[in-house]
């Protein structure tokens, strides 16, 4: 089973450098991620969308995306900020004019303030750590996302951005049907669930999906909710059968079905070829 990056008990860590499993393949997360490129470049797949990790550039990810790293360079270097999503939505809770879903189009910027507002709270989460008071790390971490996300949302008033806005029809219905698509995928598998709530017809929907990712929309809902199902395969021990009724099948059979035909094995297989060791950290 793989060892989640962290758990109730373990609820904040920082880690360097990208964990193997995400260069293998596209694998969801559980978390809240803020990751700052150091140097060199990668480009990162999140929800299907590309965006290059460049020195300066900072990527927010939440809960539920489905990330990818591809041509990494050799001296890419980045540094990631890992939170449970209970400490996120507190983070979350008292700010104005931002929010996961104001931010669904756009989760990152590359600005060399931001980045060095980024590392100083790093540094703090850092130091915080060293205290050995839960309280304390939890209260200082919350503090410094809510310092992050309040210096992101001036950086891109200062440039003209309005966070929540689109450049297009096109692009706005994208984004919708991914947030959408990260809040139903345990319950809607069919692309016209997701034409009908975002009042387009399956045709436009499709469209869409293919001019922003290269596939349609039917492909994308399976590849997200196969990825959800990885994670869950591999960061709990849940049987199949009560995995069937968390993500609305039928029976455990039709959901071993549904997970062979896109992966090419059978559930509990997937799960016994992953198990890797706990990943390695640079600060606990």
């Amino acid at each position: 089973m793989q060892h989640p990056l962290v758990t109730t008990d373990r609820p904040i860590a920082i880690y360097t450098n990208v964990q193997p499993e995400y260069i293998r393949e596209a694998i969801a997360i559980n978390h809240l991620s803020i990751s700052r490129c150091r140097s060199g470049r990668a480009i990162l797949i999140r929800n299907f969308l590309p965006i290059e990790e460049v020195r300066d550039v900072m990527i927010l990810s939440f809960p539920s995306d489905v990330l990818h790293f591809t041509e990494i360079s050799p001296d890419f270097e980045v540094e990631f900020l890992v939170i449970t999503d209970n400490i996120a939505n507190e983070a979350f809770s008292s700010l104005e004019g931002i929010s996961r879903e104001t931010l669904q189009g756009m989760r990152s910027i590359q600005s060399p303030s931001l980045a060095l507002l980024t590392d100083a709270a790093f540094t703090q989460v850092k130091l915080a750590m060293e205290l050995n008071d839960t309280k304390a790390l939890h209260d200082i971490t919350v503090l410094q996302l809510r310092s992050i996300l309040i210096a992101f949302r001036a950086e891109c008033y200062q440039r003209g951005i309005t966070i929540g806005q689109w450049k297009n029809r096109s692009d706005e219905l994208f984004a919708r049907f991914l947030y959408k698509l990260s809040q139903r995928y345990h319950e809607e598998r069919s692309a016209s669930y997701y034409a009908s709530q975002l009042c387009i017809t399956n045709k436009y929907l499709t469209n869409i999906c293919l001019a922003h990712s290269g596939k349609p929309a039917k492909q994308l809902i399976d590849e997200y909710v196969i990825m959800q199902l990885q994670l869950a395969l591999l960061e709990s021990d849940e049987s199949v059968a009560r995995l069937a009724i968390r993500f609305h099948f039928s029976s455990p059979a039709f959901l071993c079905d549904y997970f062979k035909r896109h992966v090419g094995q059978a559930p509990l297989a997937y799960r016994a070829s992953k198990a890797t060791p706990p990943p390695r950290k640079k600060i606990e």
